[in-house]
């Protein structure tokens, strides 16, 4: 029987007591499949669960810039064969507040702005700091995706000439010179 959500009833209930930052278990990640014509097209939510291993040593969660290369190679897709939705932006929505700013953030009076950090191009690991547990399901990584235009392959010319055209082969006037080549043969003929 699952007794997670108990756990998590008593921390709300004791939320002005003790309210430490905390780990992520997990972030959202939420795919923006935007077309040609600037509209949204579609989205996708998918879950990470972070792994020992994906933390540092002052317990803030990591995305490593591998990570972050396979999942937008697996999750970039194309509709047809003229144009692919490429990777543009990787937004990630964090909140990561103070116990002593929780009061000042309900009553609206901590600037956002820097709830939203750009992480593109993908050079670098996403550090996601430790906050409080009921700002968790608030986190989410945004991955937008854009229709373009596959680049044009070019068409190769054949190397053997279409029959239907009318082109006219011209002769060229072949000359053989025989020049002595030094062989043994050669050589007897000349004593």
């Amino acid at each position: 029987m699952d007794t997670s959500w108990i756990i998590e009833e008593e921390k709300l209930a004791n939320l002005n007591q003790s309210c430490s930052p905390e780990s992520m278990e997990f972030i959202t990640i939420e795919l923006l499949y935007i077309d040609i014509h600037k509209n949204l097209k579609s989205k996708d939510y998918y879950h990470i669960k972070f792994h020992d291993s994906n933390y540092d040593s002052s317990s803030n969660a990591i995305i490593t810039k591998e990570q972050l290369i396979s999942l937008s190679q697996k999750y970039k897709k194309s509709d047809n064969n003229m144009t692919q939705y490429l990777l543009k932006d990787i937004l990630l929505f964090h909140i990561p507040i103070s116990q002593d700013n929780v009061s000042d953030f309900v009553d609206d009076e901590i600037e956002t702005e820097g709830f939203f950090q750009s992480c593109y191009p993908i050079k670098d690991d996403i550090r996601i700091p430790r906050s409080i547990f009921v700002f968790h399901s608030c986190s989410t990584l945004f991955f937008i995706f854009c229709e373009e235009e596959k680049t044009a392959v070019k068409q190769l010319k054949s190397v053997l000439k279409d029959p239907s055209s009318s082109y006219k082969r011209h002769l060229t006037k072949r000359v053989r010179i025989k020049a002595p080549r030094h062989t043994r043969r050669d050589i007897r003929h000349l004593d």
